[in-house]
């Protein structure tokens, strides 16, 4: 009899505040002493529908108005030293903070 294979885990889709380039979301691959590795990682360079960073988490980003998001870099790395902070997306986030818009 053939062996299961172990489900695959779903990584976590995060917001990143780097103080050297802004806010970054992206699915948390690794977390290594010195750095966190993101996976199809976007840079959002503003966004409008939310006030802070904990809404933009929880509900994404207006998808008509005020809103820029870059394609997705297969892989960012971002120094430990440069993390303000990292919030986890809902998955109403994930979902709106995955589409890029430049408008």
């Amino acid at each position: 009899m053939a062996k299961a294979k172990p489900a695959k885990k779903k990584l976590p889709f995060v917001i990143i505040r780097s103080t050297k380039t802004g806010l970054l979301c992206g699915y948390l691959a690794e977390e290594l002493p010195t750095k966190l590795v993101l996976h199809e990682a976007r840079q959002i360079w503003r966004f409008g529908g939310a006030e802070t960073v904990t809404g933009l988490a929880a509900h994404g980003a207006s998808l008509t108005e005020r809103t820029r998001i870059d394609n997705p870099a297969p892989r960012y790395d971002v120094e430990r030293t440069d993390i303000g902070g990292v919030a986890h997306c809902s998955p109403d986030a994930e979902e709106n903070l995955k589409q890029s818009r430049w408008l």
